[in-house]
């Protein structure tokens, strides 16, 4: 057997270097090589910590795919004293990142970003299949239902995840909801499996005094389930779809894999979003390998859209299932597939809650401006299991330097130290844990665990692969771009922006912790509905380049305006107290804080944004600003009469508030999941401004469960949206968009710009 050389490396990070907490040493271990070549990587951690899980492709510079040092799960929560995390690549951002299956490196880091105080939920998981509770070997659809029970009337929920061998598969908003896992897409032998809710005690807002700065991040809380180990045993494993999101236009194929565990005749059927048969391939072999073109069987294109794949095996020492193709034959048409003797090919159940409304998938149109520059590396032939073992590092020459203010700073080789994995990483797994992985493939990998010899005559089957990057869409259906901040210190006094501000506390606002946790679940549940992520930007990665045109006014050329079909930033926010004379109007302000220039915040006028030029081409769309007093009425009416509001012809909508708002973790999964339908009756995708309304609306309803809100009153909450109206042109109203359906046929009469304002709390 050929063995592909492949190394690993996980980089340490001391995260008093990060200056967030206390804790210095973090000790990643050797990551652990699955069978499907997946890397786990594991740590020792502190009980109810969260950390962030970073990696990167070079240590010298952006890497392969344009990508260095990008934050891959920025709510990861401890077990207890150890932590841990999947690598399986991700298919939301633009560019994609890779599974690690396709780099023969890859780099790691960790930082400590929170730690809980809260007294944790009690978190239950119950696992089942289709015909009841389990007994023996898990084959098939496996059932995991998650149920939270808060024990301190001061929490709320901030988001509730199911965990199969450290990869976070599946995550809701919800206190009780059932996951669906097809384990036909895991190695088989044993896994481990549980759910982890992370909780919350308020939302944040802008403090009503100086004196409450320190105090108004959240607190947070953390409840983890006790782990269900159980033993996938299946015909059809490591069913693989390894390139999500592609696009035949451009030259990518469809590459789909599964492993048997003898000689198998097989069949791969193409689904569309109807269930419509569209592409057939047949074969006899160990393991099943097909590139899709996206053609149906006679050539043609089809659809950019929601695509399924349906395996169909049978030992081939029983003969091929009834209507399969000849051996050796690699394709036939949609209109030669056969089905099972069942009756046809199955429908999938209603249950699979990690499958979405299909419905909706057959995408209206292709969105332009947003373009992926990648080669994806083909699994033509399909590669050997990987022989990964932990990398023996040279002989080290360790170095110190001084500083002028007396710290000492430590160098392997000349490199800093945080970037050396462990001389002798320690144990963090249970022994439980420990033998399960090992089995499981451990640091050696290449196994899979015992598994049957014997699987009997029978023909096997399975479909819809739902883990990522299991992808089930041909193409995607837009782009978002996310901007947030968190990091605002509490002090000193900063100076104010021309006009004043209207809040009552003297800026800086504070820290926030809910912002990252807002963008993290939108893009996440935007993803599994076919949206990918063109940029998440954070803290000091944010910067005013972000929103004001680059190469001058007019000129369309911020990161909004240029890399995303929707956008949304979030964090603090503000108004002026009266006209700012550099715009002769009150608006809205985006305080920008660095920590490189600790002493101030850059105030970005609203009426300055770049949200598209004048000729209108911009792929934006729509933009969501989630912060206090983003777009006030009178604001609103002073910049509109000035001709003044950044609203240029591509855009669409403006989404912002009246008044203060609540940032609560829930907003995020909340807005992402109104607007693809999975919140409503039918699974009807709603308006992306009743979408504001709601979500904002579910923030503010969590927080008022709030001690502290409770006793002050929250008051009440409106949110705004500037939309195009019908009344001089047009046929549309841009305040039914969804971001499913919306026509094209709108005003851009000025006249026609008009602002609607909803009531959302109480």
């Amino acid at each position: 057997m050929k063995i592909i050389e492949r190394e690993i490396i996980a980089a340490i990070a001391l995260l008093a270097a990060f200056g967030i907490h206390a804790q210095t040493n973090i000790v990643i271990q050797p990551p652990i090589i699955a069978a499907d070549q997946t890397a786990e990587i594991n740590w020792n951690a502190q009980t109810g910590a969260v950390y962030q899980v970073w990696s990167a492709d070079s240590l010298s510079g952006a890497g392969p795919q344009g990508l260095q040092w990008i934050i891959r799960d920025a709510n990861c929560a401890s077990k207890g004293t150890n932590a841990e995390w999947m690598d399986v690549g991700d298919p939301l951002w633009i560019p994609r990142i890779l599974p690690p299956r396709f780099q023969p490196t890859r780099f790691y880091r960790v930082q400590q970003v929170d730690q809980a105080t809260l007294t944790p939920p009690v978190v239950t998981i119950q696992l089942s299949q289709t015909n009841g509770p389990i007994s023996g070997p898990i084959l098939g659809d496996l059932y995991a239902t998650v149920n939270v029970t808060l024990v301190d009337t001061n929490e709320q929920i901030s988001d509730v995840s199911v965990v199969v061998d450290g990869q976070k598969f599946y995550t809701s908003g919800d206190s009780s909801f059932t996951a669906y896992i097809n384990s036909c897409e895991w190695p088989n032998g044993p896994h481990e499996i549980y759910a982890v809710a992370t909780m919350v005690d308020t939302g944040e807002t802008l403090p009503s005094s100086d004196g409450e700065t320190d105090t108004n991040a959240a607190n947070i809380g953390i409840g983890v389930s006790a782990s269900q180990f159980v033993t996938f045993s299946n015909y059809i494993s490591q069913f693989f779809v390894s390139v999500p999101f592609f696009d035949p236009t451009a030259g990518q194929t469809q590459e789909v894999v599964a492993a048997f565990p003898e000689n198998t005749c097989w069949t791969l059927t193409v689904l569309d979003y109807q269930d419509n048969p569209v592409r057939g391939f047949t074969n006899q072999s160990s393991s099943l390998y097909i590139a899709w073109d996206g053609n149906d069987g006679s050539g043609n294109p089809l659809p950019f859209g929601f695509y399924d794949y349906y395996i169909q095996a049978r030992p081939a020492q029983y003969g091929c299932p009834d209507g399969a193709a000849p051996l050796g034959a690699s394709s036939m048409s949609a209109s030669s597939l056969s089905t099972t003797s069942g009756g046809g090919v199955p429908s999938e159940a209603t249950a699979k809650a990690g499958v979405f409304n299909r419905a909706a998938m057959q995408f209206p149109r292709r969105f332009t401006g947003v373009t992926e520059h990648i080669k994806i590396p083909s699994l033509n032939p399909t590669p050997p299991p990987v022989e990964a073992t932990a990398a023996v590092a040279p002989e080290r020459v360790i170095t110190y330097s001084v500083a002028a203010d007396g710290t000492t700073n430590e160098f392997i080789n000349g490199v800093p130290a945080i970037l050396y994995p462990p001389d002798s990483p320690p144990e963090t797994k249970s022994s439980q844990e420990a033998s399960t992985f090992a089995s499981a493939g451990g640091t050696t990998g290449g196994t899979s665990g015992p598994q049957p010899q014997d699987f009997g005559d029978a023909v096997y089957t399975t479909r819809t692969p739902t883990r990522v990057p299991g992808s089930l869409f041909m193409g995607h259906a837009g782009t978002v771009g996310i901007g947030y901040q968190g990091n605002h210190p509490s002090s000193p006094s900063f100076a104010l922006p021309p006009g004043g501000v209207i809040s009552f506390s003297h800026p800086p606002y504070g820290p926030l912790k809910s912002p990252s946790k807002i963008a993290a679940s939108f893009v996440s549940v935007m993803g599994a509905s076919a949206w990918r992520t063109a940029f998440n930007l954070g803290d000091d990665n944010f910067n005013s380049t972000n929103l004001f045109p680059v190469l001058g006014p007019g000129s369309g050329t911020s990161t909004y305006a240029t890399k995303c079909n929707f956008g949304m930033y979030v964090g603090h926010m503000t108004a002026t107290a009266n006209t700012d004379p550099d715009y002769g109007c009150t608006h809205s302000w985006f305080p920008i804080y660095n920590s490189a220039q600790p002493g101030a915040y850059q105030w970005i006028p609203l009426p300055g944004c770049d949200f598209g030029p004048p000729n209108g081409a911009s792929p934006l769309l729509w933009m969501a600003m989630f912060g206090c007093n983003s777009l006030q009425s009178q604001d609103w009416n002073d910049m509109w009469s000035k001709f003044l509001l950044p609203f240029p012809p591509n855009l669409r909508l403006l989404l912002g508030s009246e008044e203060g708002i609540f940032l609560h973790p829930i907003f995020g999964w909340r807005f992402a999941a109104d607007m693809n339908g999975l919140t409503t009756p039918g699974n009807t995708p709603m308006t992306i401004a009743a979408s504001w309304y709601d979500a904002a609306g579910a923030a503010d309803q969590a927080t008022s469960q709030s001690l502290k809100w409770r006793i002050i009153g929250l008051g009440t909450r409106h949110m705004t949206v500037c939309y195009r109206d019908d009344s001089q042109g047009g046929s549309w109203k841009t305040i039914q968009d969804t971001i499913w359906n919306w026509s094209s046929d709108i005003s851009y009469d000025w006249t026609d710009v008009s602002l609607d304002e909803q009531q959302v709390y109480p």
